[in-house]
């Protein structure tokens, strides 16, 4: 995924509102997951400085992404693979 940095702090941003907003209403299995997904996909995305990384990994990066979309657009958003 190529994100520019704008698009990656705005994500970022958003995505942490995302996991206040879900701690606030007490959903904490849900702040879970969220977190577990965003850990993911910082893992992946920073790559230990690689250049490239394996398809499985660029898979589980994009999955991570959409995982986090879901919880954040939950009644707009869906997946089908």
């Amino acid at each position: 995924m190529a994100f520019t940095i704008s698009d990656k702090s705005t994500f970022f941003y958003n995505t942490l509102d995302t996991v206040v907003w879900m701690a606030e209403a007490g959903d904490s299995k849900k702040v879970v997951d969220m977190i577990t997904a965003l850990s993911s996909f910082l893992r992946i995305g920073l790559n230990n400085g690689k250049r490239f990384i394996q398809i499985r990994e660029e898979i589980r990066h994009i999955e991570s992404y959409l995982k986090i979309q879901k919880f954040r657009y939950e009644d707009i958003f869906g997946i089908q693979y």
